[in-house]
């Protein structure tokens, strides 16, 4: 599974249709897919792997997500109906990941690829997204993110047990301008760690107004 940090289910109406329609559809296939998977049906019952995982979503979204008519909606705890178009961009994503855990789209031995999943989401949440990615992993998922925040970085470092494999990785040009890459245990040990970087050059300006 392959989730985009561009939020497509706002527009899902007729965009599959349509894409099927003209062969010269201007969407990249990749971003039409994550459509095709949300949009499946979902399991009366969630599956294991996702038992501790759906609450934490639910309680962060504050209801379930629900599909009418090819549109998006999180059904909230009192029952109402929030149309993804109206909704908080970080309540899409953190439902987009309860849709596809429901309907099995990301099951045991899975591969998920998610771009920059802390984008939009309230910073208070970015601990609860580690967490279930780290309990996603202890099912044998394989999961690759990329990001370029320092706080959702962190905290798998933080929140890790010590049998989670984790690595970290981080792309650089050398010089000759050739992309190299660099793989760590932790994160501090990075040598070509940019978001570090940053966050040191925050803290010194802040050291040196004092």
């Amino acid at each position: 599974v392959y989730i985009p940090v561009k939020d497509m289910l706002t527009h899902s109406k007729g965009l599959l249709a349509m894409a099927d329609k003209y062969k010269e559809f201007p969407f990249n296939k990749t971003l039409l897919n994550i459509i095709k998977k949300a949009n499946q049906w979902t399991l009366k019952k969630p599956p294991v792997l996702s038992d501790s995982i759906l609450p934490v979503l639910e309680k962060l979204i504050g209801g379930q997500v629900v599909v009418e008519n090819e549109e998006f909606y999180i059904q909230k705890q009192d029952g109402q109906m929030v149309n993804f178009s109206v909704e908080a961009e970080g309540f899409k994503k953190i439902g987009l990941l309860w849709r596809l855990l429901m309907n099995e789209s990301i099951t045991e031995n899975s591969i998920l690829i998610w771009d920059e999943p802390e984008a939009n989401i309230n910073p208070d949440f970015i601990p609860n997204i580690v967490e279930c990615l780290l309990e996603l992993s202890r099912y044998n998922i394989q999961i690759c993110v990329s990001t370029h925040n320092y706080l959702f970085a962190k905290y798998f470092d933080v929140r890790r047990k010590d049998e989670d494999s984790v690595m970290f990785h981080a792309l650089y040009k050398d010089t000759d301008n050739k992309l190299q890459s660099e793989s760590k245990g932790q994160f501090h040990e990075l040598l070509h760690n940019d978001i570090m970087m940053s966050f040191e050059k925050l803290l010194n300006e802040v050291y040196n107004q004092k």
